[in-house]
Order: structure tokens, then sequence, then C-alpha cells
């Protein structure tokens, strides 16, 4: 939650995009509407304490008179798990979903003149079936394993493939599997586990 403070309230209420930089446009104060674009690629980063940091978008509304802004997640994380049976370390270099049914990244659209906040994905040249979490420098260690979460908005049964490439000793290694999900938002969904 988000206090307002400082600011006189507003006749319309105040709305609120996180993180602020996926927002593209805004229409009005009376329909508290967004416009954002979701990341066709994310990169994979890590906290001090070795957690990842994961910028899940979220949206807030406080109607007139109010100065409170609760924010909702408007979209679910797949965790995909992937283990290293092999007698060396794997670097990771991507986790590719890609769905059949629906876009997953790109251009979408927020909006909420009630109170429930109502995501859609946009359908044109600017959207895309496709995301991807990037790694840089992302090691998991013989005999371990390591769980991933990748940002996606919420769909029904929807065919989604999952491709998974890690180096090992130079070798470029892959995993893919594809299934039928449905991925709620804010929730977060196990997705398949990959041994490499």
């Amino acid at each position: 939650k988000a206090q307002i403070t400082s600011v006189s309230k507003s006749d319309f209420g105040y709305s609120a995009v996180y993180p602020a930089s996926i927002a593209t446009a805004y229409f009005g104060a009376m329909t508290a509407s967004f416009n954002v674009t979701l990341p066709t690629v994310q990169t994979y980063a890590e906290d001090g304490n070795g957690n990842q940091i994961i910028a899940a978008p979220m949206f807030a509304r406080c109607n007139k008179g109010e100065n409170t802004l609760s924010f909702q997640n408007l979209c679910s994380l797949l965790k995909v798990t992937v283990n290293n049976d092999r007698d060396e370390d794997i670097d990771m270099q991507s986790i590719k979903v890609t769905s059949t049914n629906g876009n997953l990244s790109g251009m979408a659209n927020i909006s909420n003149v009630t109170t429930t906040p109502i995501f859609v994905m946009g359908t044109g040249a600017s959207s895309y079936n496709y995301v991807t979490l990037n790694f840089t420098s992302e090691t998991i260690s013989r005999g371990s394993s390591k769980s991933y979460y990748i940002v996606v908005p919420a769909f029904n049964e929807s065919d989604i493939t999952i491709d998974v490439v890690a180096t090992s000793n130079g070798t470029l290694e892959t995993g893919k599997t594809t299934s039928n999900a449905t991925l709620n938002a804010n929730s977060i969904v196990q997705g398949p586990v990959f041994s490499l």
C-alpha cells in the first residue's frame, strides 16, 4: 500500500502503475486507463541474498476522497526449475516461453472503472506471443537445482512451449517442453522441471 501525502484529494481519485517505466500512455482520471508495455526480454538479476528480483506489473487506484493506493498484481509468475544432473557446472543462457493462444509481451491495457483492474494484452503488431528471461552471469553448480520466475500475463488454457538454453564446458545444452497451462493473476504457477 502507498499513502498519498502532501497532495490535495482529487475529485476523481488517483491511479498508479508499477513499475512506472512500463506505462506508455494514461487516459484520464475518470477511466483510469493505462497503456503499458510488457518487455519481450526480462533480464535475470538477484538481490544481495541470492533472490531473484522481479518487477511484476501492478496497478493501484484510490477513489475520490481516499488517500491510500492498494497495489494489485496483474500478471502471473511462471516458475521454471532447472536441475543440473551433470558432473560440471552449467551456465544459464535463456528461458523462452511461447504461447500458441495469446500474447505474452508487448502492448497491453490496464483499466479500472470499478474496483478490479482489467488487464488485456494487445493483439496487433506491437504484441508478441513470447517472452524470454535472459541471463548474463548465472551458474548452476553440479548436482544442484534452481528455480526461475518469468512474468507472464494471466490466461486460460493456453498451450505454451518452454525452451531452456544453457552451456556446459562450452557445449550448448537445451531442453524443451510443451504443455497446456492456466495462469492466474497474482499467483505463482509451477511450470516444468528441466534436467540438463
